[in-house]
């Protein structure tokens, strides 16, 4: 359903000429499934993050994504050929030193939407699912008081990035190139995901948000309190 209600939003909003930032997400992946435009839109889909990881066959995987709202759209998808995480900082270090990776990163940076999911710390994630966490890695996290992530990036329920040495291996746009994306929809709900949304609300890296009933109106409660 939030996928369905998300397919919507983006079809109501997307313009010619426009660039649409993916995150990564089970619910993002099913957007495609529920895509319906009147008319071919000349518009581009790419990734905030590296996106070549192992995959099971159950996960998705975001480069499949694009590929398929670039073919509903009429549109086009630009890849950033590269993984989510890396294994040494330094290995990082050397990759967005280089010229054409910035490039291919400053396309998400400069879209005009982004569509991205709040991601939870526990071996459910989809980044522990796919191998890129490990039980070490969340057990770091949720010692640092990790309430989720947005692009890979973990908030404490304070709004801050927790000082975990993951952040040192990712690959991607920062969340505040994600801040400046002009239309940011966050689409997640379910109550291991109330603290994430929260957090990523309080900090100002979403517009629109697409939940079900019960988050809501946790989230309002929350407000009150």
């Amino acid at each position: 359903l939030l996928a369905q209600v998300a397919a919507m939003v983006l079809a109501q909003h997307l313009q010619e000429g426009w660039t649409v930032a993916i995150g990564i997400g089970r619910t993002i992946s099913y957007i495609p499934d529920f895509l319906v435009l009147e008319k071919p839109v000349a518009c581009r889909f790419t990734t905030m993050t590296g996106g070549l990881y192992y995959r099971p066959l159950e996960l998705p995987y975001n480069l499949d994504v694009l590929t398929r709202l670039a073919a509903i759209s009429g549109g086009t998808a630009y890849y950033l050929p590269l993984p989510t995480f890396v294994s040494e900082p330094a290995t990082r270090d050397v990759l967005l030193a280089d010229p054409l990776i910035q490039r291919s990163l400053d396309v998400a940076r400069r879209a005009q939407m982004a569509i991205f999911s709040v991601g939870t710390v526990n071996k459910m994630a989809l980044l522990y699912q796919a191998g890129l966490l490990n039980e070490r890695d969340i057990k770091e996290l949720l010692d640092f008081g990790a309430v989720g992530d947005v692009l890979g990036y973990f908030l404490s329920q304070n709004g801050e990035l927790v000082p975990a040495s993951i952040h040192q291996r990712l690959l991607g746009i920062s969340l505040d190139d994600l801040r400046r994306i002009p239309l940011k929809m966050l689409v997640a709900g379910g109550q291991d995901k109330w603290q994430g949304v929260r957090t990523a609300l309080r900090m100002g890296l979403a517009d629109v948000l697409i939940t079900d009933e019960l988050t809501a109106r946790w989230l309002c409660q929350a407000k009150e309190d």
